[in-house]
């Protein structure tokens, strides 16, 4: 399991250089994550997939079904949305417009989230009339 370490001061910079230098000399693969900012909360990642899952919902209600191709498909197919693919279809195409160096949505600072939930949710009001709001349960 990983382990996490919290830089932010010159103490703690110090501390880590001697616990990566002791990692290394007793396992020479050591592998290292870091963060400019503080990683988003539990109950941040729970009100994102919740967010996700209220758009799924939403756009299957209103028969907004996501369409799927593929070169073995001889046309489309109709499915329904997911956490996931509204992750992949909607909520990373807008991240990406907004912070295209930000590759994941778990480095996105707090205020990077939000700006991407209401991107999208002002889009998904204006153009389908589909209310969906991050930290509001349905």
């Amino acid at each position: 399991m990983p382990e996490g370490y919290t830089i932010n001061s010159e103490s703690r910079l110090k501390a880590f250089k001697a616990l990566l230098d002791g990692l290394y000399e007793t396992k020479p693969y050591v592998r290292v994550e870091y963060y400019t900012h503080k990683p988003r909360t539990p109950q941040q990642n729970s009100a994102l997939h919740a967010f996700l899952g209220e758009i799924a919902d939403k756009c299957n209600d209103a028969g907004y079904w996501l369409k799927i191709t593929s070169p073995v498909l001889s046309g489309e197919v109709e499915i329904q949305w997911t956490k996931q693919n509204v992750k992949e279809r909607m909520w990373r195409p807008v991240q990406n417009a907004l912070y295209p160096e930000t590759k994941s949505s778990k480095n996105l600072s707090t205020v990077e989230l939000s700006a991407v939930a209401d991107r999208l949710s002002g889009y998904l009001w204006d153009s389908h009339k589909i209310r969906a709001t991050m930290g509001k349960q349905q």
